[in-house]
């Protein structure tokens, strides 16, 4: 496992193993009784029961599945997987594996059985916790590389109001990578103390609603568009940061859904047209909600009641 390439993309849900883990451990003195009555059991199976400490490694798996379930990106998260966003995860993900690294967790049920052990077994499975701890946090720290440079964007998230020296970082590795983009250091300043002092109010009520940081930026644009309060290179910051994807998956679903549109049957679609298709099928969750904004939009239903051909 720890050999295959790092997806944080839709996956069987981590739920279903770990229910299934609980049945099998509540299920173990049965599933033991039931292989001794077999006359043709396997030995292999037949020594892994009689065994406490592989059933001391059944509770660790059990457990370390259900602190991955704490883990995992939540399906909010998911919807928009920005490189910042998995940049994040994975830092924390990876800081909570060397807390218990460092701590050596097994959990009380897994302590409780190898107390009853000698010593030489105690000892070769607490090395082998740590070498599983190794094992994973290497795994992440190799698959995860491609993610460094995006750690500078952190603040674009909004967990707490941006500081200086972050923003600066964040400038000097867009200047890096888009040399052709011009960024007033000055006027970037001045508009970075203007987004910090209107979200210091707003932060608490954002995480309450679990606004994603796309819509917190939203707002902040839209309130300083109607205040006439400057952003323009601060917005070029953020759509640096949010433009990036943090896995593929979004490119193969466009690509699902424009073979899903482009069929033989309708050959004859013009590029324009499947274009926007493809806008209002990805940028909208449903019928209801594509609705209320063409309510909303009286300009645009006049387009529709018009003879353009193309709203």
């Amino acid at each position: 496992m720890l050999n295959m390439p790092l997806s944080l993309g839709p996956a069987e849900p981590i739920g279903s193993h770990w229910d299934l883990q609980l049945r099998v451990l509540k299920l173990y003195p049965a599933l033991q009784s039931y292989f001794r009555s077999q006359g043709k059991a396997p030995n292999l199976i037949i020594k892994f029961l009689e065994n406490q400490v592989c059933e001391a490694w059944l509770w660790f798996t059990h457990i370390t599945t259900n602190c991955h379930c704490s883990m995992t990106p939540s399906k909010r998260w998911r919807k928009r997987r920005a490189a910042v966003h998995a940049a994040q995860h994975l830092c924390d993900l990876q800081e909570k594996l060397l807390e218990r690294k460092a701590a050596l967790f097994m959990g009380l049920k897994v302590k409780s059985i190898l107390a009853t052990q000698e010593r030489p077994q105690v000892e070769v499975f607490k090395q082998s916790v740590h070498t599983f701890y190794e094992g994973c946090i290497s795994y992440l720290q190799e698959w995860s590389s491609s993610f460094t440079d995006m750690k500078c964007f952190s603040w674009t998230l909004l967990e707490d109001p941006p500081g200086w020296d972050e923003v600066e970082s964040s400038l000097r590795c867009v200047s890096s990578k888009l040399p052709n983009i011009h960024i007033n250091e000055t006027e970037l300043f001045d508009e970075v103390t203007s987004v910090k002092t209107y979200t210091s109010d707003k932060i608490g009520l954002w995480d309450r609603d679990i606004k994603p940081a796309d819509e917190r930026w939203a707002e902040i644009f839209t309130h300083f568009k109607h205040q006439n309060v400057p952003f323009k290179n601060v917005a070029v910051i953020c759509q640096f940061a949010m433009c990036l994807p943090g896995t593929n998956a979004s490119v193969e679903r466009i690509f699902s859904l424009m073979n899903n549109t482009w069929t033989n049957e309708r050959n004859r679609l013009g590029l324009e047209t499947l274009k926007a298709l493809l806008i209002t099928r990805v940028n909208f969750d449903g019928c209801s909600e594509f609705h209320a904004r063409l309510v909303d939009n009286h300009s645009l239903l006049k387009k529709i009641h018009s003879n353009m051909k193309y709203a």
